[in-house]
């Protein structure tokens, strides 16, 4: 992973501004594949719910996927944050973009702007991970 936060103006112990990015960053001889319970948390920052569909039908099945990039760009101004995924095609903005050959998986960032409240409120319902839970990004 790599990234960067710049322009972060803090104002009575809260983040009033910033400009950020994180993205997955491909090594050699390191599989690319990402455990549902990571898919859950990260759907749950993009869309603030954890998808569903994963403990359903075929998709029950699978305990990772595969990816081609994973990432996400923020940027955060008053209490306006608009969230971006870190692969553009046409009009969708993928936070996890799924690689080529199946498994594979892919969240579009769908609620693009929230207040920097509701996205905190977010991140701390991920934070909350049960005891042993494992999740593994490769």
């Amino acid at each position: 992973m790599q990234g960067y936060v710049r322009n972060l103006v803090i104002a009575n112990s809260q983040a009033e501004r910033f400009e950020a990015l994180i993205e997955t960053v491909r090594r050699k001889g390191v599989t690319q594949k990402i455990s549902v319970e990571a898919i859950n948390k990260i759907s749950i920052m993009g869309t603030g719910s954890a998808s569903a569909i994963l403990s359903t039908g075929i998709y029950k099945l699978f305990e990772q996927y595969k990816y081609a990039k994973i990432g996400f760009k923020g940027k955060l101004k008053n209490d306006n944050f608009l969230l971006g995924g870190i692969v553009t095609e046409g009009n969708k903005e993928y936070i996890v973009k799924g690689g080529i050959l199946p498994p594979k998986v892919n969240i579009i960032s769908h609620t693009r702007n929230v207040s920097f409240q509701e996205m905190v409120k977010r991140l701390n319902s991920i934070k909350q991970i049960e005891k042993g839970e494992k999740i593994r990004v490769e």
